[in-house]
């Protein structure tokens, strides 16, 4: 019964959501979901990321969902005006028993034109192909129960008729930002700081789709308004990491407030560059009416690997004895060594 009440309920959330997006809880890590323009801005030429999202599997299963992302960055120290970007992104996203999938390729283009010492406008776009599909064979109707039965009785018709059990839509998408950094006046002073605001507009087309005749659903368009900042507390090791995430999407929307602490383990030598810096970044965020989020992340060098764990603070939580999930991250970044840092 309980496994039959659980798929109602998703039944119910992808009908009232309408095919809600899937969300990180670590959304820099996932940084082409929630604005393409994102697409080569990094300190390097090569940034490999993936996350992976684990949420209310105390719940028959609940939700797993797993990205991977390359990107390209032609940033040319010698050119002044500007650079472009370039980036595939793949998700995929397994919702309880009856496996309800949702799986996105995308192409990403940005480019990232230089306004003065330090600032940037970027405008980025992307282009893909959006499948969802579910296991027709893993579904229990009320008219499977039988008294006369041990419960569930898969050989008693259900009466539904899906049309389909899998289809796919093109999708398009937009994105504005503008970065601002300004540097520590000394190797010590740690008195920098960076900032970064953007708009993401995701699913432009929104292509119609339906599971059943008589019920055609609509991919609504997602906007995703972001902003962080990363200022160097002076003379310490310290930096204080602001961030901010707001999304709509249909009837639905979601604020994630959050801030971070960055501490310096070790400095990079800026000399011989032998020494690699090693930071450590703890913090977290709140999902409003939905769940407390702390996050843990250690870098070295160039690569990256982060943890989160959401606390479930919905009045799902009867259900999910407060467990929201776990999620983890993992990025690498190449630098060609003609290239110097551009941040």
């Amino acid at each position: 019964m309980k496994k039959f009440l659980f798929v109602i309920f998703l039944i119910s959330i992808g009908v009232l959501l309408q095919a809600q997006d899937v969300h990180f809880s670590q959304i820099y890590e996932a940084p082409l979901a929630i604005n393409p323009s994102f697409t080569g801005y990094f300190d390097g030429n090569h940034r490999i990321a993936g996350n992976y999202k684990s949420q209310w599997n105390n719940i028959q299963k609940g939700f797993n969902t797993f990205d991977l992302s390359y990107e390209y960055s032609f940033y040319n120290p010698a050119k002044k005006s500007g650079f472009l970007g370039l980036g595939i992104l793949f998700y995929n996203d397994v919702a309880g028993p009856m496996k309800l999938s949702t799986q996105n390729y995308t192409l990403n283009i940005a480019y990232h034109a230089r306004i003065g010492e330090g600032n940037y406008i970027s405008a980025g776009i992307y282009g893909g192909y959006v499948q969802k599909a579910f296991n027709e064979a893993e579904l229990q109707w009320g008219s499977q129960y039988d008294e006369n039965y041990p419960g569930f009785n898969p050989t008693l018709p259900s009466g539904e008729t899906f049309e389909k059990t899998s289809f796919g839509v093109p999708d398009f998408g937009f994105g504005l930002q503008w970065n601002m950094i300004k540097g520590s006046r000394t190797i010590s002073s740690n008195d920098g700081y960076r900032v970064n605001v953007g708009v993401g507009l995701f699913h432009l087309n929104q292509p119609k789709y339906k599971f059943y005749s008589g019920s055609e659903e609509q991919l609504k368009m997602r906007i995703a308004i972001h902003a962080q900042g990363q200022i160097g507390i002076e003379n310490t090791n310290l930096s204080i990491m602001p961030r901010f995430l707001y999304m709509l999407q249909g009837k639905q929307d979601e604020i994630l407030p959050g801030l971070l602490l960055r501490y310096t383990l070790k400095e990079e030598s800026h000399y011989t560059g032998f020494a690699r810096a090693i930071y450590l970044t703890v913090g977290g965020y709140y999902r409003t009416g939905d769940a407390a989020i702390a996050q843990l992340m250690l870098e070295v060098a160039d690569l990256g690997m982060g943890f989160s764990y959401d606390i479930n603070v919905s009045d799902l939580s009867a259900v999910t004895n407060s467990n929201g999930g776990f999620e983890v991250s993992l990025r690498y970044i190449i630098k060609n060594k003609a290239n110097i840092s551009y941040h």
